[in-house]
């Protein structure tokens, strides 16, 4: 026992340690998280969703889901100022409102709450689903949001004792196939007590008893599924949570299964007569990692999806697979959900037998010259077509019937799977090009948009290359809207009525005028999406766009490709503009006859390529002053444009 006890204490060290790193590395994560709770049949339950590191919030979104047969549609409360709150599509949708102050919270303050009504049965557990779609901190978006999903499990109204009620309580306990766990029951109130006739029992074909530990004072009566505690004789008192019985179990069921430690309290007799309860326990067996060693050779397929009647290859991948002389291996799959096609394997010299059953196949190699394949290479790849319905998923099972090599190493097969998946909504943007104050459209249309019951899209681009006029063409049932993050613009298009589109169907007309010559802007998806599909939350795929700016203006160009000499510094190209002084070697003040008005500058070599551009607002004078610090030595044009006027005129940077 006492070696026992120090493994554990070992084991507990380890885990400890791995924690501590793990806790350390989420130190700065900004965390959202909703909270675990419990109800009874009927009751209602609020859900606090709290916060961490939630400082400089200058906008996010998120949404809470549930499970509908568990809990009933909430009721969201917060005291927050600027939370935009809305459910639909049995989700809570979340965002911050970017016209209020940036948002910070205090560790564990809490952000909003949701009360749900408990209508599931007892036993029945929902998760209370948190998904953080977008982040920004100081106006820059972040990856660093985490949303910690919460429960709410519905359980047995218990029977609510009296302070002096005496109590028996087996303890609930986890246990991997094949362990040593003591199981506990223990006391509270077990005072004065003269007699006692304990009964326990348990699932003998998922636990074993091994030792029961208790008092030299009690008798006791043992089956294979039970142990009855007897005891008569002068008064016994034992502390609170003390054991009364230890019961140590070697776990001989499979992962999943569970016993019951059932407590049946035949009779009890002490001084004040008290009121008895038995709490019952439970063993539970759960799945134990696979944890391979170094030295194993494994043979691995991935888990993949796939849409429905797509034909997919599933790679069947190796590690530590040196020296092999001969090998069996055997895949199955479930032929209701995909339909064999053929097997590519990595050498000629393996035998595939593709008639080994209905539902599987069979490769083979018997040849004795040892061969080697690299560390996540293929063995073989097996092509199916998907026949099954979305949502089913076939296994791709794996056996290694026999392997040879020279090391006789350990050989571990992997699992994997085909999941059908449904084929997303397309959000398709276009494309387009032009010169410096040039106005383009670019469509956003969709496809596969089908029964769509939700749709939000957000969308990005770069404001310093392009300015975003407006949305035109808006399809019915379609809204935006749209804010700026430093230079970046967050534009969303939504709907929240359903409806089905052609392949094609243009949404919008997104019209932009063109800003910084040869700039380029991709318009991207942003984080945030939401689509729903017949109420169910749909995978989305942005085919993004982009916006190419010309880096020479036709007008400078064509002036320059004449041929004409540069004039002198004092000579001026239009009249009405003059600039002083010329040469300069840092400042130029620019006279024009347009007084305070608003013109726009680009400075362009004697190439035609553009250098820099700004806006300025001349004085009274007619003048405004333009810095030259930036600018390499050389010759230079500077085009000023006003409405439909435009003028020219060159100078030297010292």
């Amino acid at each position: 026992m006492k070696n026992l006890l120090k493994l554990y204490q070992i084991v507990f060290g380890i885990l400890l340690l791995s924690l501590c790193a793990s806790l350390q590395a989420l130190a700065d994560v900004i965390e959202v998280r909703a909270a675990e709770v419990s109800a009874y049949p009927g009751q209602q339950v609020t859900v606090p969703v709290t916060v961490s590191n939630f400082q400089a919030i200058t906008y996010f979104s998120l949404t809470v889901g549930w499970d509908t047969t568990v809990v009933s549609t909430p009721t969201v409360t917060t005291a927050i100022p600027g939370l935009i709150v809305s459910i639909h599509d049995m989700r809570v949708h979340v965002r911050y409102d970017t016209s209020y102050p940036a948002l910070a919270l205090n560790d564990g303050a809490e952000l909003f709450n949701i009360t749900f009504s408990a209508i599931g049965a007892i036993g029945q557990s929902t998760p209370v689903d948190v998904t953080v779609h977008s982040l920004f901190v100081n106006s820059i978006p972040t990856p660093d949001g985490l949303g910690v999903d919460g429960s709410v499990t519905i359980m047995q109204e218990p029977v609510v004792p009296l302070t002096d009620t005496l109590i028996v309580q087996a303890a609930q306990e986890l246990a991997y196939q094949n362990d040593i766990i003591n199981e506990y029951v223990t006391v509270s109130n077990f005072n004065a007590v003269t007699s006692f006739d304990i009964l326990v029992e348990w699932d003998s074909t998922v636990v074993t008893l091994l030792q029961p530990i208790f008092s030299n004072l009690f008798q006791f009566i043992q089956t294979n599924n039970s142990l009855r505690l007897i005891y008569a004789g002068p008064a016994i008192t034992l502390p609170d949570k003390d054991p009364l019985i230890i019961l140590t179990f070697t776990v001989i069921g499979s992962s999943g299964q569970s016993t019951p430690v059932e407590i049946t309290m035949n009779s009890l007799t002490a001084d004040s007569s008290p009121p008895t309860l038995a709490v019952d326990g439970s063993v539970t067996i759960m799945q134990e990692p696979v944890v391979p060693l170094v030295e194993t050779l494994i043979v691995q397929a991935p888990h993949v999806s796939a849409y429905p009647s797509q034909t997919i290859s599933v790679p069947v991948t190796v590690t530590d697979f040196n020296s092999v002389t001969q090998f069996d291996i055997s895949v199955e799959w479930d032929t209701t959900v995909v339909s064999y096609v053929n097997v590519a394997s990595a050498s000629t010299d393996f035998l595939i037998a593709n008639n080994y059953l209905d539902n599987g196949v069979r490769i083979t190699y018997l040849n004795s010259a040892p061969i080697s394949i690299s560390d996540g290479r293929e063995l073989f790849n097996i092509t199916f077509e998907t026949i099954g319905a979305i949502g089913q998923s076939s296994p791709v099972d794996i056996t290694i019937i026999s392997l040879t090599a020279d090391s006789a190493p350990v050989t571990l097969a992997i699992d994997g799977s085909v999941t059908i998946i449904p084929e997303p909504v397309i959000l398709n943007v276009g494309n387009g090009n032009g010169n410096v104050n040039d106005e383009v459209l670019i469509p956003l249309t969709v496809e596969n948009y089908t029964n769509v019951t939700l749709f939000e899209v957000p969308l990005q681009w770069d404001t310093t290359v392009v300015e975003f006029l407006g949305a035109e063409d808006i399809l019915a049932d379609f809204g935006i809207f749209n804010f700026n993050f430093n230079s970046i613009m967050i534009f969303s298009i939504y709907s929240d009525v359903e409806s089905s589109y052609p392949d094609g169907t243009l949404l919008a007309n997104l019209r932009f005028r063109l800003k910084m010559a040869g700039g380029r802007s991709d318009i991207t998806f942003f984080i945030g999406e939401d689509v729903h599909v017949s109420g169910i939350e749909w995978p989305l795929q942005v085919n993004g766009g982009s916006i190419t700016i010309n880096e020479v203006m036709p007008m400078i160009a064509s002036e320059i490709s004449s041929g004409a000499e540069l004039p002198s510094p004092q000579v001026e190209e239009r009249s009405s503009v003059s600039v002083f002084p010329n040469p300069s070697n840092d400042f130029i003040e620019v006279k024009t006859i347009n007084e305070n008005a608003i013109v726009t500058v680009a400075i362009f070599d004697q190439q035609g390529n553009l250098i820099e551009t700004a806006l300025k607002k001349t004085a009274k004078n007619g003048t405004f002053q333009y810095d030259l610090r930036n600018l390499r030595k050389g010759n230079y044009i500077l085009k000023m444009s006003e409405g439909e006027s435009q003028w020219i005129v060159r100078f030297i940077k010292e």
